[in-house]
């Protein structure tokens, strides 16, 4: 009986987790596709659009940043800003594809 309710509890943790993460499934995969080449073209309009509609979405969602329930309590996106400053810093490519 314990294993039951064992096995219950991780399949609705796991379930949770997964439809939180769905839930901005669609704008995370728009960010990544507007920042890939970030380090080359440096932060632009779009990028922040995405940004501001992924993070709203992330929000939405009550995903990561420390939340109660959260899966992740460190999880957030990273503004452009940041993944260009760290491409600079890093003198490589770190913000995608040359491409």
């Amino acid at each position: 009986m314990r294993f039951v309710i064992t096995a219950s509890m991780v399949a609705t943790v796991v379930l949770t987790a997964a439809t939180g993460a769905s839930a901005f499934e669609k704008e995370l995969a728009a960010y990544q596709a507007a920042t890939a080449k970030v380090c080359q073209r440096g932060v632009t309009p779009q990028m922040q659009a995405k940004y501001e509609a992924l993070v709203a979405a992330v929000d939405e969602a009550k995903y990561g940043f420390g939340r109660t329930g959260s899966p992740s309590n460190f999880w957030g996106p990273q503004s452009p800003q940041k993944l260009f400053e760290q491409c600079q810093q890093s003198g490589g490519d770190a913000g995608g594809s040359s491409d």
